[in-house]
């Protein structure tokens, strides 16, 4: 048995009350298990794009795109291969309790690109976005100062240009 991956996967969907819950139906009622979901609205004012992470094995995320593709307003559903443009937000507020942990959190910030979006005396909320593996590693290196808040949106993904047939107009879909 195949150790279930990650896939991230971008349904391109009309944007009328009620499908989200249909998609959303789709998981739940069979068993499949949603990591994360962004959905949002695309250049096409009737179009809204719904991405969502799940971890499955090929023939599961195979059966998972024949039964979102069935769904009557599901206009395209694409599965992004590995190496696809994706970015995540994490914002976190770490504990700044002297100049040491000041510095750390400096150095911390300019090794990953971090933001810092506001601070006082005692912690620092930063930002950072970025494919998931970075913000993992983010994260991790934030941990021992100390994290009071973090929030992390699901990740927005789509392919690369030149790359995917990936479109948010009703034109360019089958």
């Amino acid at each position: 048995m195949t150790e279930p991956t990650r896939h991230i996967v971008s349904i391109l969907v009309e944007d009328s009350p009620g499908e989200l819950a249909r998609i959303v139906g789709l998981f739940s009622g069979r068993g499949f298990n949603i990591d994360s979901l962004a959905v949002n609205r695309t250049t096409e004012p009737r179009m809204s794009r719904v991405v969502l992470v799940t971890r499955a094995d090929e023939k599961v995320i195979e059966q998972i795109t024949k039964q979102l593709n069935k769904l009557i307003r599901v206009h395209k559903v694409i599965q992004h291969p590995q190496g696809t443009l994706e970015r995540e937000l994490v914002v976190l507020t770490l504990r700044c309790q002297n100049a040491k942990s000041r510095e750390d959190i400096e150095r911390i910030c300019k090794l990953t690109g971090a933001r810092t979006i506001t601070y006082t005396a005692a912690d620092f909320t930063v930002e950072l976005t970025a494919n998931a593996a970075k913000v993992d590693d983010f994260i991790e290196l934030c941990r021992p100062l100390g994290i009071r808040q973090m929030v992390r949106s699901a990740p927005v993904a789509f392919g690369k240009p030149g790359e995917s047939a990936e479109s948010d107009t009703f034109e360019a879909t089958a």
